[in-house]
């Protein structure tokens, strides 16, 4: 597939591939958060870590320093997102203390 090979540079990126995981880590952990929070914290959380290595993947596609920093400052910002409600979501009991170490 010719598009495919076009965006192929940022799955080769350290940092991506840690976005990715830390992505599928959240989807698998939040599958047991109770069904009240499917559009509060567990949409929040998805979204956020969804977002690191989607940014990242976009800000590696820019061509000048400026705007490639401007997609890592975003990416940055979902990864303190993610921090803060794996958090909240721990002291509500929704991860365990083995999954919150993990994450």
């Amino acid at each position: 597939m010719e598009f495919r090979k076009n965006t192929e540079g940022f799955r080769k990126l350290i940092v991506w591939q840690k976005a990715q995981q830390l992505s599928l880590l959240v989807y698998q952990f939040t599958t047991a958060f109770p069904q009240s929070e499917q559009f509060g914290v567990t949409k929040q959380i998805r979204t956020a870590a969804a977002s690191i290595a989607a940014n990242i993947a976009e800000g590696s596609s820019q061509r000048t320093y400026k705007h490639q920093n401007h997609f890592y400052t975003i990416a940055k910002g979902s990864l303190h997102e993610v921090d803060n409600f794996a958090e909240l979501t721990h002291n509500l009991h929704y991860l365990s203390n083995e999954q919150y170490k993990r994450g």
